[in-house]
């Protein structure tokens, strides 16, 4: 049996909880910036097939399951939002800097926006008021790291609700990571 199915048959194994400290584990070697705790590189998570493949899986599973579309901010997003729309078969939207969109949105849709990584929140509440500017309603926020700078605080004021894969902050032991033992 190839190393890969094996595994990909272990992680299918693991409990959510182990899975979720095995990937936090892995994102902050592959994309933590410098040295400085609480900093990664979200283009670095979404380089790595084997952590986008995990996240994408990850971030499926907290879906809703009633849904129409994924939107995401560009350029940031895209990867991800991809991989979680072949995860899925859900089509995928671009929220684009100035709000204007690269794909549609029709008015009714339920949507849920993805986000590589979260700090205050401000461009993933962008994203979801331009989705329901367009007239979606916003199923919640989806991202593959939330990095505990209020970005949930900020999201909730905006009516909207933050789901996180891995929460990573600066001031976390690694026993409060999940991630000792």
């Amino acid at each position: 049996m190839p190393t890969e199915a094996v595994h990909d048959l272990r992680a299918l194994s693991l409990d959510v909880n182990r899975r979720r400290a095995e990937l936090s584990a892995d994102i902050r070697a592959a994309a933590q910036v410098g040295r400085t705790p609480g900093q990664i590189d979200g283009y670095a998570v979404q380089s790595r097939p084997a952590i986008l493949r995990r996240l994408a899986t990850m971030i499926s599973e907290k879906l809703p399951r009633q849904l129409d579309r994924l939107v995401t901010p560009e350029p940031a997003g895209v990867a991800l939002t991809t991989a979680v729309a072949l995860e899925t078969g859900l089509p995928t939207t671009v929220v684009r800097a100035d709000g204007g969109i690269g794909g549609a949105i029709h008015r009714g849709e339920r949507v849920a926006v993805v986000v590589q990584v979260t700090a205050s929140g401000d461009e993933a509440a962008r994203t979801a008021d331009a989705a329901c500017a367009h007239g979606a309603t916003v199923a919640g926020v989806f991202a593959a790291v939330d990095l505990d700078q209020g970005a949930g605080a900020t999201l909730a004021t905006a009516g909207h609700t933050l789901h996180a894969v891995v929460t990573i902050s600066g001031s976390e032991s690694p026993q409060d990571r999940g991630l000792s033992g």
